[in-house]
């Protein structure tokens, strides 16, 4: 059998790696790269549209079809630019007439799908993101427990992570973006860079809101680690106030310039039902979701006050778990796949740096993640059926038909779905049960001493 010399080559550096961060990174990336064959052809289509509203001159929103803060859309402007630049990509999107009935199906789902070069142009700048995330985790714990061991777990728990892969290769939302400037901001300040933190945190509130829960912990460590210096905290505070607001400045005067800025936070009036267009029952959802919110600020500022609280040796973990417990009740409503991606990095530092039973969250959340994914896996194919013709697309009509049979509400589509969600809401409350579970021990345990996790933390 004839060996190809560039194939034992590349086969020994391959076998020569050693390092297991580097073992990680490489295996981490076949798996997202593979996985951005699918996609979730509802919102990648919406990309599509942005960018074929800023090729025709329109902007971010001066047509339908971009409903959130301008940051991401940048980001799809800078795509489009590459891809009119460098590529001749053809069209980013096909309409396929055989399933068009999927849009009447009741789930999120179109049936213009978008091509696998688009795709991947619009995921790769997220792929950077996770690395990214995924890095800053792991420098978070070897910066405070100096043990690269931990770290490295910390980056593998991140970059391996379910929740995350599907997230970017799968759906392709930007949460992974906001992540990685949250947990940017956190270090920075950590590491007294308030300026920098301050700008960080704008760019990851303005990129997905659930960053902004974390503005009284964030300020209660500042002012805690500088408690026989308060005139200097003071002057941290407002040197990250004075980032954070240059930051908002730069990301809103192009929309302020083109009378666009109200449409910047339209996302916020239609999921609070306040819009001319709600139901009644989407009005009631969304004063259900403003009133946990509420209750989530106020639970922040308790979570504030016991970090403000806290001796100076364990302010870091302090605010590092306060963050995790803030950001967990955050998504008890609604806890989506993509929205969960904020929470996985504090959670992979908690689980490699302070208490390895976190584990059984993690694991709770990467399976329902996985099964939630699965789910319409007969839609997330159609990228590939269409670009490369591997797949019949009535094989998939086929798939989705039996996946959507059954009596009323009761089909394999949607068990599949509650179970996958059931599970990933376990997840997160098993974060909190296990963070408050000293409390819950002498609530229901008449006061007696245990091993709850509330003493490690």
């Amino acid at each position: 059998m004839l060996e190809c010399p560039c194939v034992d080559k590349t086969r020994g550096h391959i076998c020569r790696i050693r390092h297991p961060l580097a073992a990680i990174v490489i295996a981490g990336l076949a798996i997202h790269l593979l996985i951005m064959l699918l996609a979730m052809v509802y919102d990648s289509d919406y990309w599509a549209i942005v960018i074929r509203n800023i090729n025709a001159g329109e902007g971010l929103y001066g047509m339908e079809g971009y409903y959130y803060t301008p940051v991401w859309g940048y980001i799809l402007g800078l795509v489009s630019a590459f891809q009119n630049a460098c590529l001749s990509l053809g069209d980013s999107a096909v309409r396929i007439f055989d399933v068009i009935y999927f849009e009447a199906s009741g789930h999120q789902t179109s049936a213009t799908v978008t091509s696998l070069v688009f795709n991947y142009c619009t995921k790769l700048p997220l792929l950077i993101c996770d690395v990214i995330l995924a890095y800053l985790t792991y420098v978070l714990v070897d910066e405070l427990k100096h043990d690269r061991k931990k770290a490295t777990l910390a980056f593998a728990l991140v970059f391996l992570c379910p929740v995350i892969i599907g997230s970017t290769g799968i759906i392709g939302m930007p949460d992974t973006l906001a992540a990685t400037f949250m947990m940017l901001s956190l270090l920075l300040v950590i590491k007294n860079r308030s300026l920098l933190a301050g700008m960080c945190f704008a760019m990851a509130v303005l990129t997905k809101f659930f960053p902004v829960f974390l503005f009284f912990p964030l300020v209660a460590y500042v002012l805690a680690r500088n408690r026989d210096y308060r005139r200097k905290g003071y002057m941290q505070v407002v040197m990250a106030a004075i980032g954070a607001i240059s930051v908002m400045a730069v990301i809103f005067l192009p929309q302020i310039m083109a009378g666009d800025l109200s449409a910047c936070f339209q996302f916020l009036t239609d999921r609070s039902g306040t819009s001319a267009e709600s139901t009644l029952l989407s009005k009631l959802m969304g004063y259900t979701r403003i009133l946990a919110y509420v209750l989530v600020i106020i639970a922040s500022a308790l979570v504030a006050r016991s970090i403000y609280r806290t001796d100076a040796d364990n302010l870091e973990k302090a605010l590092l778990r306060g963050s995790m417990i803030v950001l967990a009740l955050c998504l008890l409503y609604p806890p989506a796949t993509q929205y969960i991606v904020v929470l996985v990095p504090l959670l992979a530092y908690y689980i490699a740096a302070e208490n390895y039973k976190y584990i059984r969250c993690w694991k709770l959340l990467a399976i329902g993640a996985t099964i939630v994914f699965m789910v319409s896996l007969s839609t997330h194919l159609l990228p590939l059926a269409v670009s490369t013709g591997l797949i019949e697309i009535s094989s998939l009509e086929h798939f989705f038909d039996i996946w959507n049979s059954g009596a009323g509400v009761f089909t394999v589509w949607n068990i599949e779905f509650v179970i996958g969600s059931i599970l990933q809401y376990a997840g997160i409350l098993v974060v909190l049960l296990m963070a408050y579970g000293r409390y819950l021990n002498r609530l229901f345990g008449g006061g007696r001493s245990g091993k709850a996790e509330g003493n490690k933390g």
